[in-house]
């Protein structure tokens, strides 16, 4: 009669409390066994402290006879899990058991349904985790076929009837706080409704949504700490790659930037080769000062596509703006004045070229890059170009989409191109009818005192400061 001597439990670590109601069962049941997991918290449990964890689970998957896949939408989402499982049927295909028995792999499901379990799960039995009838056949299966093979069944029935309604409560237990399984439809409604929010500028509430969206992957948590502990240790979990693009876009446009950058890492976690997610990421990095991420994320477009700066504007407008930033910080120290120069220089061809690329489609904002700098390397020409190009530009703003922005383009390309103090105070006196808050105020200022250095215009400087309020 064999006996069953070892046991291992495939598991996500969220699961530990499932895996922890199964090797106690097992323990009560089959006096000689071994139940190993990877977040056994007992003493001797688990890969030891300093241990190689990648050889702990393939010892035990090796030595054990029978494994327990224990598939939840936590596992399910998760990598290492599913490698386990692989790597178990994998052996019990080709190996025997250390005592020569056949290795039986049981796959367990919780909160998924059986027509959504993973490929590989299709074609095995799976014991549904939260019915006691299936625990029951799982438990009197594996006593019959081990230490209770030559058994009375009238000895088996009563240790099945004490056992199994103690597993199938701690599993009801783990059960009220476990998430269901996470559908497609589910994603697509939570999209439409953080697309909403955006559209209805309500950005700002975008961290209830997000606290909801982690309900529905995470499950309740009996206090927030909770919650927080978790991610603490084990990090943020990537969900899809939908999802946190949008959540990323409403954090930005609520101005909560550490979060956007949070979501946006998620993002390319999932899609580590799409320039769209890394350039998004690289441009909420430039709008915190995180310069050294920036370069490091704009380098990794440039690794991915070398020529991505020459055909794509937004790629080439990236690269400008952080050049720009760079030389402005230059600019404050005296020592770094070449510095500085060398920067807006790359700075200037890089917006240059991205306003080629961009053609008759060029928007005020690039041509206003492309002006200021040029107006800051004392090159007027140049910068007579560019306002030529905004004005085109600005005649497709309308009322609707006129904003503190495009009106301060309007000033500086009247003054550029028509020495027209009288029309850029009129355009000044609309801005502060708009209400800017005092940092758009001192940026335009800045602007405006560049463009009066430059064009010789230094006297009309305090009208302009005036005329903003």
């Amino acid at each position: 009669m064999p006996e069953l001597r070892k046991v291992f439990i495939s598991h996500s670590h969220k699961d530990e409390p499932l895996a922890a109601a199964f090797r106690d069962t097992l323990k009560k049941v089959f006096s000689k066994v071994e139940v190993s997991f990877s977040s056994d918290k007992t003493v001797g449990g688990g890969p030891q402290t300093g241990s190689n964890w990648l050889d702990w689970i393939h010892r035990e998957m090796r030595d054990c006879q029978e494994s327990l896949l224990l598939l939840t939408p936590y596992s399910i989402r998760k990598p290492w899990p599913m490698w386990e499982a692989g790597a178990v049927g994998g052996m019990a295909l080709v190996d025997d058991a250390k005592d020569g028995s056949p290795r039986v792999v049981t796959p367990i499901r919780f909160n998924i349904p059986e027509e959504a379990l993973p490929g590989p799960f299709v074609v095995t039995q799976a014991v549904d985790g939260r019915r006691e009838e299936s625990l029951n056949k799982l438990l009197s299966d594996l006593m019959v076929r081990y230490d209770y093979a030559t058994t009375n069944r009238v000895v088996i029935s009563p240790v099945l009837k004490e056992e199994v309604p103690l597993l199938s409560a701690r599993i009801r237990k783990w059960l009220d706080d476990a998430p269901p399984m996470v559908t497609e439809g589910m994603i697509t409604e939570w999209c439409s409704r953080l697309d909403l929010l955006r559209e209805e500028k309500r950005s700002a509430e975008v961290r209830h949504l997000h606290r909801w969206i982690r309900l529905m992957y995470e499950g309740p948590h009996k206090h927030e700490g909770d919650g927080d502990t978790w991610r603490a240790k084990r990090g943020p979990e990537a969900w899809d790659l939908r999802l946190h693009l949008r959540l990323a876009q409403n954090y930005t446009i609520a101005k909560q930037f550490k979060e956007a950058i949070e979501q946006y890492t998620l993002a390319a976690e999932l899609a580590p080769l799409d320039v769209f997610v890394l350039h998004r990421l690289a441009q909420v990095y430039l709008d915190i000062g995180y310069s050294d991420d920036a370069w490091k994320t704009i380098q990794h477009i440039l690794d991915l596509d070398q020529e991505a700066a020459t055909w794509n504007a937004e790629v080439a407008g990236l690269l400008g703006r952080y050049y720009k930033d760079q030389a402005d910080k230059y600019a404050e120290q005296p020592e770094k004045k070449a510095s500085a120069t060398e920067s807006y220089r790359k700075a200037l061809a890089a917006y240059q070229n991205a306003m080629e690329i961009e053609g008759s489609k060029v928007d005020s904002y690039m041509a206003d890059n492309v002006g200021q700098l040029s107006l800051r390397l004392d090159d007027i020409d140049t910068a007579k170009q560019a306002y030529k190009r905004a004005r085109v530009a600005l005649e497709a703003v309308t009322d609707a989409t006129e904003n503190i922005w495009t009106l301060a383009t309007r000033v500086t390309t009247v003054l550029v191109l028509d020495g027209d103090v009288a029309a850029a105070l009129g355009y000044l006196d609309r801005i502060r009818g708009l209400s800017p808050t005092e940092k758009q105020k001192e940026s335009i200022g800045k602007g405006l005192n560049r463009v009066c250095k430059a064009l010789g215009k230094t006297d009309e400087y305090p009208r302009f400061v005036a005329a903003l309020g």
